[in-house]
């Protein structure tokens, strides 16, 4: 199994600024980054050959949230696709995503 795209669905108004993943088991990874502009998607995609997934891989997608939205929240969404895997065209796992004050 392999994994070709992971994509993130932020709420709205956050500015994406990176991304990162974590597993010191994995060889370095490398992706392309694209952005949906109507809806803020924000997608990595694998090199052809995908990432293979025979192992727990972390991936973590950094934005910044700005001070408009200090106490806001908003619905947030992620899911992939990759081979071996069942498309499922909708988001996998989501929830909800509260800005707090620095402290």
């Amino acid at each position: 199994m392999a994994v070709t795209s992971v994509t993130h669905q932020p709420p709205k108004g956050f500015e994406f600024v990176g991304a990162e993943y974590s597993n010191l088991k994995v060889a370095p990874l490398s992706w392309t980054v694209t952005s949906d502009p109507a809806t803020g998607a924000v997608t990595l995609t694998a090199p052809p050959g995908g990432w293979a997934m025979d192992q727990y891989i972390n991936f973590r997608f950094k934005y910044k949230a700005g001070d408009a939205l200090r106490g806001a929240d908003g619905d947030h969404g992620a899911t992939f696709t990759g081979t071996g895997v069942s498309p499922t065209g909708d988001w996998l796992v989501t929830g909800n995503t509260r800005v707090q004050p620095d402290s």
